[in-house]
């Protein structure tokens, strides 16, 4: 679902949304041992 959609459905400013997924997906990037890969 877009981000702009679920925005009008819950009622927030898709920005603030962004802003939400982009803290959560960085923070798991730094989370994640990448030193076993191929």
């Amino acid at each position: 679902m877009p981000v702009a959609a679920v925005a009008r459905k819950v009622g927030e400013h898709d920005t603030r949304l962004w802003r939400i997924f982009h803290y959560y997906v960085e923070r798991a990037m730094k989370e994640m041992d990448m030193t076993k890969s191929a």
